[in-house]
């Protein structure tokens, strides 16, 4: 959740932040998937704390699934907007 806060802020780097080649490569594509993906942590960590006060294995599958989600969804992202700008 915090890192979602500031994960838009982050500037092009090669040590924090969402580090696919993709983002490595373009500057563009690295701004705009880290505009996508800090809101979707911050979200994401907010469902994961609500989710932690259910029942065992029900909170562990739905956490997994989120976990999934706030990590797939900016891979991708990121990988057809690097195909789409022209990469």
């Amino acid at each position: 959740m915090f890192l979602g806060k500031y994960m838009s802020r982050i500037q092009f780097n090669y040590t924090m932040g969402i580090r696919t080649p993709w983002t490595l490569a373009n500057e563009e594509v690295w701004r705009r998937t880290h505009q996508l993906g800090g809101p979707l942590w911050l979200i994401g960590g907010i469902i994961i704390i609500i989710l932690a006060f259910l029942p065992g294995k029900i909170a562990f599958i739905f956490m997994m699934i989120m976990i999934a989600i706030i990590t797939i969804i900016p891979v991708l992202y990121s990988y057809f907007l690097f195909k789409k700008l022209g990469g």
